[in-house]
């Protein structure tokens, strides 16, 4: 009997409780930002300090990232024997490689296998061997190969874009694929 009684008496306590969070949430959140017209929520001078040092580290990071591969594009096209002009876009290889989402390395890899790095190419500056099509600059054939290779839609898989540039096995007798590993590895290499 106590026990139930002790039950009853607890009913109207939690009901008191409830309503009491239900009242303070509705209180917050009606004060909060999130509620109000208010597009832009004012951050403490703190926060947008803090920030600022994220997003300068990250932009350093990133700085750091493209210098790397930058530096190591240079010192392969330099060993492999490229054309001067080449080795100037390896710039533009790492950013034309963030933009696409392919790996920056393929680029000069596919120069040194199809024109030993643009110093015999099939037309006038194609150091990629493209359909023996002619540009009329390194950078033009080189801002053509990372066009073609996203459309191609392999999400930057270095195997399958060799393979596919090299004709997709098309009537080569399994050529594609060694040559398609041979890139992959000379990537890979460095």
């Amino acid at each position: 009997m106590q026990r139930k009684m002790r039950e009853r008496d607890n009913g109207p306590r939690l009901a008191s409780i409830v309503l009491a969070a239900a009242l303070i949430t509705t209180i917050v959140l009606a004060s909060s930002p999130l509620w109000a017209n208010n597009p832009e929520p004012r951050r403490p001078a703190i926060e947008w300090a803090q920030s600022d040092v994220v997003t300068r580290e990250a932009q350093r990071v990133i700085d750091t990232r493209r210098a790397d591969l930058t530096a190591r594009l240079t010192a392969y096209m330099t060993r492999a024997g490229h054309v001067q002009g080449l080795i100037d876009l390896a710039p533009l290889m790492v950013e034309l490689a963030e933009q696409t989402g392919n790996d920056c390395r393929i680029c000069p890899v596919t120069c040194t296998a199809e024109s030993s790095g643009g110093r015999v190419c099939c037309g006038s500056h194609n150091p990629f061997g493209a359909l023996g099509m002619s540009f009329d600059s390194w950078e033009s054939a080189v801002r053509y190969y990372f066009r073609r290779i996203t459309e191609y839609g392999y999400n930057g898989c270095v195997w399958s874009i060799a393979w596919y540039w090299y004709g997709g096995g098309s009537s080569m007798g399994g050529k594609a694929e060694t040559y398609a590993g041979n890139i992959t590895r000379a990537v890979q290499s460095f």
